[in-house]
């Protein structure tokens, strides 16, 4: 069953790595252009010309890499991205079952399994009566994977472990599924696992409940980039008819905080 799943995962993960590199480059070059518009503006040469040439130059570099970083897309889907996760958590159990004396990779697999566990329960959350009473099975893999799957492998013992190695592949075949229904999502049913007691406090926080709910992140990136460049060409322009230090710099920041606000507002 490994084997199936690595094939993916290998495909996943190259389509992963040519994302990120991607990502990297465009952050670069947004990065280049305001070191360049910074070097103009404060250690401009004495030749206007070229000064003029300098702060053209970074703003398409960085106009340009915004752009580009504001249109690239993800190819993954969302269950890919969980499947992924997923994978990771699932080659570490194995590695541990295979060879119970490899503790490191059972730690390994707890935290990759608390990781998935805390965004699962954050994306798969019913938040209404009618969800709850449709989509119930939803709910109750919600509550095993983080009170019965991920409980046995923190605190269980082998064969506690090996238990919850076959639940985890199964929800990894799950995500790879063109059509999933209900029926197919994994249960512990028999498997004999531990179960967590009930918490005596939250494990988090409403405050960071809050922030890690808070979509498109990506765009809030993108306008606070834009308003760092777009507040530092506002103090060069003040600058330039004569402004007062003082007043650039509120300028400066006034636009930043312009664009920030919008893209928080938009997001």
């Amino acid at each position: 069953m490994l084997s199936q799943l690595s094939s993916k995962y290998d495909d996943l993960n190259g389509k992963w790595t040519a994302y990120r590199n991607r990502v990297i480059r465009y952050f670069v070059l947004i990065l280049g252009g305001v070191a360049l518009l910074e070097f103009s503006v404060y250690y401009y040469p004495t030749s206007y010309a070229l000064r003029t040439v300098l702060v053209v130059a970074a703003a398409i570099m960085a106009v340009s890499g915004l752009l580009l970083f504001v249109r690239l897309k993800d190819e993954r889907n969302h269950d890919q991205r969980l499947f992924m996760r997923t994978y990771v958590a699932t080659s570490e159990l194995k590695e541990y079952v295979m060879h119970s004396t490899k503790v490191k990779a059972r730690k390994q697999a707890e935290k990759h399994l608390r990781s998935l566990s805390r965004l699962i329960e954050i994306q798969w959350e019913l938040q209404f009566t009618l969800a709850k009473e449709v989509l119930g099975p939803v709910e109750t893999f919600v509550t095993d994977l983080r009170d019965k799957i991920l409980y046995s492998v923190e605190k269980g013992t082998y064969d506690h472990v090996n238990n919850a190695l076959s639940f985890v592949e199964q929800f990894a075949l799950f995500l790879l599924k063109e059509h999933p229904t209900i029926n197919d999502l994994p249960t512990a049913g028999r498997l004999v696992l531990l179960e967590r007691p009930p918490p005596k406090k939250p494990i988090m926080g409403r405050g960071m409940a809050w922030i890690m709910t808070r979509p498109s992140l990506k765009g809030i990136v993108a306008y606070s980039v834009a308003g760092v460049i777009a507040g530092v060409l506002a103090f060069e322009i003040a600058r330039s008819v004569g402004a007062d230090v003082n007043y650039a710099w509120a300028s400066a920041v006034a636009v930043f905080l312009a664009l920030f606000g919008y893209g928080w507002k938009k997001a």
